[in-house]
């Protein structure tokens, strides 16, 4: 036998970036809808927090209907997601195939803002990442080109650092 059913996106529950979402599938091999409304260029992260784990572990698919679907992945942190047209975004929690009994979950959807704060050569700088998926920005300028070396004062492996010019580079 087989099981189905059609999802009205437009009947998505409505949330708001930066709203905790505690729930559950039940049945375990469900879907449920959340929409969300976001400016063009906007940053986010989907935060999962809590839930089942392993097998049972749903799966999140962030969809806009201009190109699709933005994440396809299971049920961890998203990543750095760019929105890149404003309008609803909608959030699926699709559980696992076979699975009946309930799978509580828990997610957030972050806005990620970061914005430039200014660095002189030479200056320390001591910060603190604020969450996760954010990061510290700065810019400098120079009167001239330049040969510049990153001097990592942390004691800390999991930090990521780039540098990108007027160009992208």
């Amino acid at each position: 036998p087989i099981s189905f059913r059609l999802l009205d996106l437009a009947a998505a529950a409505a949330i708001t970036l930066d709203q905790r979402v505690d729930s559950e599938l039940s049945p375990g091999n469900g879907t449920q809808l959340y929409a969300f409304q976001a400016q063009g260029g906007e940053r986010i992260l989907i935060d999962a927090l809590g839930g089942t784990s392993g097998a049972a572990r749903p799966v999140l698919k962030l969809y806009e209907r201009a190109t699709g679907f933005l994440v396809d992945s299971d049920f961890s942190d998203s990543g750095i997601v760019r929105l890149a047209q404003g309008g609803t975004y909608v959030l699926m929690v699709e559980g696992v195939p076979g699975r009946t009994t309930p799978v509580p979950y828990s997610f957030r959807v972050t806005r990620v803002a970061d914005p430039a704060t200014a660095l002189a050569l030479g200056q320390t700088v001591t910060a603190a990442i604020d969450s996760k998926g954010s990061a510290r920005r700065y810019a400098f300028s120079l009167a001239q080109d330049a040969r510049l070396f990153l001097d990592s004062l942390s004691n800390t492996s999991d930090l990521a650092w780039s540098l990108s010019g007027p160009n992208g580079f």
